[in-house]
């Protein structure tokens, strides 16, 4: 585990995190001041908890993941900044 993660599902409902982009993708965010971390397309919101978890990017993209998914949490005002670039 990453210093600073958290699985997936001890967050609730609209709470916000970050999902660390693959070694190719981490590298293909340039001039976004901040990288991935401020690139909407790896930032999250919890939409609904069940076996998996159904998820909404601040880029628009719905997607589900495991819960034992490790994440670092974020606050949901930078997933609202995000969604409306």
């Amino acid at each position: 585990m990453s210093v600073g993660s958290v699985r997936l599902d001890s967050l609730t409902v609209g709470r916000a995190f970050f999902l660390r982009p693959a070694q190719d993708e981490w590298n293909a965010t340039p001039g976004i001041p901040g990288g991935p971390l401020a690139d909407p397309r790896f930032v999250f919101k919890i939409e609904t908890l069940a076996e998996t978890v159904d998820v909404l990017s601040a880029a628009g993209a719905r997607t589900s993941l495991a819960p034992e998914t490790l994440v670092v949490e974020v606050p949901r005002a930078g997933w609202d900044r995000l969604a409306k670039r």
